[in-house]
């Protein structure tokens, strides 16, 4: 399944927009990152991202990644999730 197909799953779920879904994780994002606390900015300097901040794709990459690891189907934390998400 890739990113649009997952946020159009979560749309349906949610009765709104696979658009919408995207900026709300946007939102959360933008969110998150303005955390001062030392321990939230380092989980967010974990996450595998090319600009600033995560993309919702690249967040969604990660957090998939970490649920599989913890399923054990991966050893350390940077596996390459996208053996199992399509972008």
């Amino acid at each position: 399944m890739d990113f649009g197909e997952l946020m159009q799953k979560v749309a349906q779920k949610n009765n709104t927009t696979a658009d919408e879904v995207v900026t709300e994780i946007e939102r959360a994002i933008a969110e998150g990152v303005k955390s001062e606390e030392p321990q939230v900015k380092e989980k967010w300097k974990k996450i595998p991202h090319e600009n600033e901040v995560p993309s919702p794709e690249e967040l969604i990459g990660y957090l998939v990644s970490r649920i599989l690891c913890k399923e054990e189907v991966c050893k350390d934390e940077n596996y390459n999730v996208h053996n199992y998400v399509e972008e």
